[in-house]
């Protein structure tokens, strides 16, 4: 897991949180690696940590 810039995120992911967050911006975004190589991104808004494929495809938000 390694925190990146917001920029460094997929467009999708950022187009996604503008569209579903209008009043929110991701506070924190981070590029996961998983043991296999497998990449995936991870993106806080709010209290709310969105998970994203490696296209930036949505996969689930985790409420935290």
């Amino acid at each position: 897991k390694m925190e990146i810039a917001n920029s460094a995120l997929p467009a999708p992911v950022l187009s996604y949180v503008k569209q579903n967050y209008k009043e929110d911006e991701v506070k924190k975004a981070f590029k996961v690696t998983d043991a296999s190589g497998t990449v995936t991104y991870k993106a806080k808004v709010k209290d709310i940590h969105l998970l994203f494929d490696s296209n930036g495809t949505f996969i689930k938000a985790i409420k935290k």
